[in-house]
């Protein structure tokens, strides 16, 4: 009786998991509008927990729906590119301006290529090259650069776990749930 019971809810048309993918994206959408920014390890640590705990909350009660195919698709297109911007965020060059106005920038190199420490240089980007600009202590240098790529490289493995949790959707959507048990 219970089993019939459990075929009739299935059939209703509820979504026993309604709850479940609304607190995921919101929770995904939060750590998305925190990468924007500086993310902590305990935010890391809290947003990795919460996410797969509601993942795998979802992966036992997901079943095969009319919409299945289109939300799996959707979680492909969305996690393909956040991949791309990961690997785009790890390999673009980066500039860091010494001054307010921009004037002058140091190029730090990029989170797979930095530049070495001892060969970080100040460059003129805008304004006469000739003008005399304050001279710039090579330890600043050293420590901004440092933090420029830290950042990069936070923000690339944030995107990298939003994007494998978005793919494990994905796959749930595609795979079929495993059959009622009696």
């Amino acid at each position: 009786m219970a089993a019939r019971e459990g075929v009739t809810r299935q059939r209703s048309g509820r979504s026993r998991t309604k709850w479940l993918t609304a607190a995921f994206w919101l929770v995904a959408l939060a750590f998305g509008y925190r990468l924007a920014g500086t993310v902590t390890w305990v935010e890391w640590l809290l947003f990795a927990a919460v996410a797969a705990g509601l993942t795998g909350m979802w992966w036992q009660r997901r079943r095969r729906t009319r919409l299945s195919l289109v939300s799996g698709i959707a979680c492909v297109l969305l996690a393909a590119p956040a991949v791309w911007l990961s690997v785009a965020v790890i390999r673009a060059p980066a500039n860091l301006p010494v001054d307010s106005v921009g004037a002058r920038v140091v190029q730090c190199g990029s989170v797979v290529a930095p530049v070495e420490a001892s060969e970080l240089t100040v460059s003129v980007v805008r304004g006469p090259p000739n003008e005399s600009y304050s001279p710039v202590p090579q330890t600043w240098l050293e420590t901004r650069c440092a933090q420029k790529l830290r950042y990069r490289l936070m923000s690339a493995a944030g995107l990298s776990v939003v994007a494998a949790l978005i793919a494990v959707r994905a796959v749930g959507h595609f795979r079929p749930p495993a059959p009622l048990r009696d």
